[in-house]
């Protein structure tokens, strides 16, 4: 009876307090019983909570990771709390509940037990083992995502194991620097380190749960060639290009002027890491940066190729100066003064960018420039400019003793006045870029829209595969590519600061022109049209503000994010530049505002100019289509309202639509871009071309019958010049909607749009 009376008692104080009196038996004893690895994902964002649990063994141990995890309780990701516990505290009840990351050397034996039913891995207590490779060294550390929980198979677990604690606290603190999402939701379902490098990444089946060979990186640590001169050692991986004679002479010049100029005798010689791609540099580094430094600021990272000169920015030159100079007050001062041994960027002087820049009226604000996050968040290419302009300018003006006293001490934030000077020098003293005028398209462009899909580094707009998809639409007869980096506004009716992606995985600029000048090599051409995703439910459409001085705000944010892109259309020469998308209230409120946006962008920008408007009131009402070369519209309306009209009826909707858009046409005296026009395969997509695919079934001949009735109304309208279809994945493995997505790709519309561009 005592027995029966304890026995009960823990399991109620279990059950109701939450305490370990006992571990549950793992719930999954055979491979068969293992959920879909796609349930466990959809389970981690409809949940309001994670925890992120901790095994520590001893006192010292312990206080290590409370610093670097407490913290975590006090924010949240997307509406999602994390709750932090020693493993030794947490409740059984918030395990059963919620999912959870895993951390430490040493997992519950249970739990070991328990995930040494899945096939790539096995834990021991000295070692883990993932697929072939064993990880016994002290420098290891493993990483996995979306198990399934030992305490509640439904939910996902992440794990983080490494021989050593200070391993796993060092790669912690790395990972949030970067914020919680690289953290709780890495880009990879497993990925093994040595001593911080790369060895393996990849993805497990998601229902076998074996490694997939189509989506598994190995990276060897050992270059596969190197070299030793006077100033740098070079190392050469994956079959990176070897430096030119041209180029090692360059190094070994400015190790000499920079000597000279920090008055040091002896400087050691540069560690270089050489990549052949931004993608292959962005698997092994997480960072697709053509240029940077490593987290200690000892090696230099480039991407050269006959695409990307990553040499030509002057990162390598940093690591000198701070072994000379010493730390700078302001980090940027030392990228600035980089630039002090740097001619030239794609061709032309920096400091004739610089100029355009100024006469543009487009330098960052001090109050920008002075901050580091801010700037490298909002101006990430402008503030690289602005900084070595800032530090010329210093230079010039002060001396060169009064400027490395303010180089190593820092100064306040300088005054308005400053600012007005420093433009009113930098137009007085820096060369104007020699331009060659650049003509409109005269002919129809036969384009389509790439879209970043599916969101990491191997498959988004940066990869091998974003490459063979294109070349799939060369084939077809596709001749024009968008390419859309989207940025973020949480409200549509906050004008918040709109940031430039910089996620490895994401549409950061070096992705943008991988695509971009994959596609100018195979012949096409490239209209660069960044758009904003609205969150809450919102689209571009919805913002619009009550206060003037917020929409004063909001267009000095959109103004220097569009001139960012502006900047980069023009220093890698794509042909066609957006300068907004379905912005209906701005454009339509505020159409002044526009116009001296548009001006200040062609003191930068020299290809073609159009806006994307939304299809109806905005397109139809616009009243600044005479400041750009190309009226675009995002063609969404409608062909027929009934779900069983005939292809009499889509072709008399679509000449509706066509003459409608040749009225605007008219009246503004511009040719029309299609900036965007797409119908789904799914039921009637004609009826609203825009929505989702919601409940509708599959069906390809619907999206054929759609394109047919459109492209046949558009035949022989000299006034409409081009077409960017909406869309076309940059991994053609993804599958959106469930087969009911945009893409013609595969379908019976795909054959429908080659015979037509192609017989065009």
């Amino acid at each position: 009876m005592f027995r029966l009376f304890i026995g009960l008692f823990a399991l109620i104080t279990s059950l109701f307090l939450g305490q370990q009196f006992f571990r549950a038996e793992k719930s999954i004893s055979t491979l068969d019983q293992f959920p879909h690895r796609q349930q466990l994902q959809r389970a981690a964002w409809n949940s309001g909570a994670w925890l992120v649990v901790y095994q520590a063994e001893g006192q010292k141990e312990h206080a290590a990771y409370e610093k670097i995890l407490r913290p975590l309780e006090e924010k949240t990701f997307r509406g999602i709390e994390l709750k932090v516990f020693d493993y030794e505290k947490v409740p059984d009840s918030l395990l059963r509940k919620y999912p959870l990351m895993l951390i430490g050397k040493h997992l519950p034996s249970e739990v070991s037990t328990y995930l040494n039913n899945l096939p790539a891995v096995h834990f021991e207590d000295t070692y883990a083992q993932l697929g072939a490779l064993k990880l016994d060294q002290e420098q290891d550390l493993l990483q996995l995502t979306y198990l399934p929980s030992y305490w509640q198979d439904t939910l996902p677990m992440h794990l983080i194991w490494a021989k050593e604690d200070a391993v796993i606290q060092t790669h912690l603190t790395e990972r949030l620097t970067q914020g919680i999402r690289s953290l709780l939701w890495s880009g990879w379902g497993y990925e093994a380190q040595r001593s911080g490098n790369v060895l393996q990444q990849g993805y497990f089946n998601d229902s076998t749960w074996v490694m997939d060979k189509q989506i598994h990186f190995e990276f060897p640590l050992t270059p596969e060639d190197s070299w030793q001169t006077q100033s740098a050692h070079l190392q050469a991986f994956d079959a990176a290009n070897a430096p030119t004679a041209a180029w090692l002479s360059t190094l070994d010049k400015a190790q000499l002027a920079i000597k000279n100029f920090t008055g040091v005798s002896s400087l050691s010689p540069l560690n270089i890491k050489l990549y052949p791609s931004v993608e292959r540099k962005a698997l092994r580094t997480k960072s697709m940066k053509q240029a940077d430094l490593s987290d200690d600021g000892k090696v230099c990272r480039l991407v050269i190729n006959r695409n990307f000169q990553g040499e030509e920015w002057g990162v390598q030159y940093q690591p000198w100066l701070r072994e000379a100079l010493g730390q700078a007050y302001y980090p940027w001062y030392e990228q600035g003064l980089a630039f002090q041994w740097v001619d030239t960027i794609r061709g032309s002087s920096w400091r004739s960018w610089v100029r355009s820049l100024a006469e543009a009226g487009a330098l960052p604000s001090f109050e920008l420039l002075f901050s580091d996050n801010d700037r490298q968040e909002l101006a990430p290419l402008i503030g690289q400019l602005a900084a070595a302009a800032w530090v010329d300018y210093r230079l010039q003006t002060q001396g060169k003793e009064a400027f490395l006293v303010e180089y190593k001490n820092g100064i306040p934030i300088p005054r308005t006045d400053l600012f007005n000077d420093w433009n009113a020098w930098i137009k007085q003293n820096y060369p104007q870029r020699q331009i060659t005028p650049k003509t409109n398209p005269v002919h129809r462009l036969n384009g389509f829209t790439l879209a970043h899909e599916g969101y990491r580094i191997y498959n988004g707009y940066g990869s091998a595969r974003a490459r063979q998809s294109l070349t799939i639409m060369k084939q077809i007869g596709i001749e024009a590519v968008a390419i859309v980096p989207y940025s973020f506004m949480a409200d549509a009716h906050r004008p918040d600061p709109i940031p430039v992606s910089q996620n490895a995985g994401g549409e950061n600029d070096e992705a943008v022109l991988f695509a971009h000048l994959s596609a100018q090599s195979l012949g096409q051409f490239t209209l660069l049209k960044p758009q904003i995703w609205l969150g809450g439910g919102s689209w571009p459409g919805d913002v619009t503000f009550e206060k003037e001085k917020d929409w004063q705000t909001f267009f000095t944010h959109y103004g220097r994010w569009a001139i960012h892109y502006a900047l980069l259309a023009e220093m890698y020469d794509f042909d066609a530049y957006c300068i907004g998308t379905e912005l209906r209230y701005a454009t339509l409120k505020k159409p002044a505002e526009w116009r001296k946006l548009i001006q200040a962008i062609r003191k930068i920008y020299t290809g073609s100019l159009t806006y994307a408007a939304n299809w109806g009131e905005e397109c139809e009402a616009l009243t600044f289509w005479d400041a750009l070369d190309f009226i675009g519209i995002n063609c969404y309306y409608p062909l027929d309202k009934n779900e069983t009209a005939t292809d009499a009826d889509l072709e008399k909707g679509a000449e509706r639509v066509v003459a409608k858009m040749e009225t605007i046409s008219q009246r503004a005296d511009r040719p029309v871009w299609l900036t965007e026009i797409g119908y789904r395969s799914a039921t009637a997509p004609w009826v609203q071309p825009h929505a989702e695919a919601g409940d509708r079934a599959i069906d390809h001949q619907a999206q054929a019958r759609s394109y047919a009735a459109m492209l046949a109304a558009c035949e022989g309208k000299d006034w409409l010049q081009g077409f960017f279809w909406w869309k076309w994945s940059s991994d053609l493995d993804h599958d959106e909607s469930r087969g009911r997505g945009y893409t013609p790709f595969g379908k019976p519309a795909e054959d429908v749009l080659s015979r037509y561009y192609q017989n065009s």
